[in-house]
């Protein structure tokens, strides 16, 4: 009886510390999708369409979810068909994204995290910021020269801006002291994806 009391009060010790720290709510989503994760991808464009978690109960899924909350990261939950288990499903590019910037993607599983990769950068919300990313890593500080290097019209330049605002909220990019754009390193890794 005291061993089980013991036991029970560390593991709500560790959950109330993983909850409460993105970069230990961040591994422990990492772990889960690597063991009870799948990526679903449209056939034709490859682009990431969810992601889905499956736990064996909705009672088992109260940590993973105070995780994704966490991140803040938006799902909805399913039962699963002809089985007691329930599916936690991810939509939405502002999700992905947060998965990549968190690392909370299939750090173990190569063959998941590859089909991850593939199809966060075939997404065409991704293709846009990547290309961005491009333009700032090719000595584009402004962005009448995202513009030009994008090869968007300068009276368009609004949608470059909407970018700009996407990628610094996203901490992909920041400002240097002369007011010129750089990436950080969120950012770099962002395009790493692509070498």
């Amino acid at each position: 009886l005291t061993m089980l009391s013991i036991w029970d009060s560390l593991r709500n010790k560790m959950k109330s510390m993983i909850i409460s720290d993105k970069t230990l709510s961040a591994s422990y989503i990492a772990g889960i999708l690597d063991g009870d994760g799948c990526v679903y991808l449209d056939k034709d464009l490859r682009s990431i369409i969810s992601i889905r978690i499956t736990c064996d109960s909705r009672s088992d899924c109260s940590l993973i979810i105070d995780c994704l909350k966490n991140l803040d990261i938006s799902f909805k939950m399913e039962d699963s068909k002809n089985s007691n288990k329930t599916d936690i499903i991810i939509f939405n590019w502002n999700n992905f994204i947060k998965f990549f910037i968190y690392k909370s993607y299939f750090l173990y599983n190569t063959k998941r995290r590859i089909k991850f990769l593939e199809g966060l950068t075939n997404h065409r919300r991704s293709k846009v910021m990547l290309r961005t990313l491009k333009a700032i890593e090719s000595k584009c500080y402004s962005g009448h020269l995202i513009c030009d290097h994008m090869g968007i019209q300068r009276k368009h330049i609004r949608r470059v801006y909407n970018y700009l605002e996407q990628l610094k909220t996203l901490n992909m990019i920041d400002y240097d002291g002369k007011n010129n754009i750089c990436l950080t390193e969120n950012g770099k890794n962002f395009l790493r994806i692509l070498e």
